[in-house]
């Protein structure tokens, strides 16, 4: 098989980049975010996310600082535009559904405590373990 075969495939395996339904959501938080506060607080993060997206590419269409978050602000506040906000969600799309996150948004966000360790140390994107609003370190 050639490379360009290889890579026809490779997008034909891929899943769209779409939103979860807010029940698929709901129903995957409930069943595993054991505090309620938190529960409340990832479907808060979810409605604002797909209010401000309601189409997932869009989101992937932005420039990268909202993507991250820190649009219109400055760059040590944190960052808590929606794209912040909603990080455990953005996770979720990638790990439980397997919608891709591109290297320019995993790598920044990923230094700022998404894993509880670098990729470099635990492998591919599937074996890292999801930051579940706890400080990691």
């Amino acid at each position: 098989m050639t490379a360009a075969g290889a890579a026809v495939l490779l997008r034909q395996a891929a899943p769209a980049r779409a939103h979860a339904s807010p029940d698929e959501y709901r129903g995957w938080v409930d069943a595993h975010i054991p505090a309620d506060y938190a529960r409340w607080e990832r479907i808060r993060a979810y409605r604002r996310f797909t209010e401000r997206w309601p189409d997932l590419e869009d989101w992937f269409a932005e420039p990268l600082p909202v993507r991250l978050g820190f649009a219109g602000r400055n760059l040590g506040s944190g960052g808590r535009g929606p794209g912040h906000q909603a990080a455990a969600y953005l996770v979720y799309l990638s790990l439980v559904r397997g919608v891709g996150l591109d290297y320019e948004f995993l790598l920044p966000a990923s230094s700022r405590g998404r894993f509880t360790q670098p990729p470099a140390v635990t492998g591919s994107g599937s074996a890292w373990t999801c930051w579940n609003g706890a400080a990691t370190g």
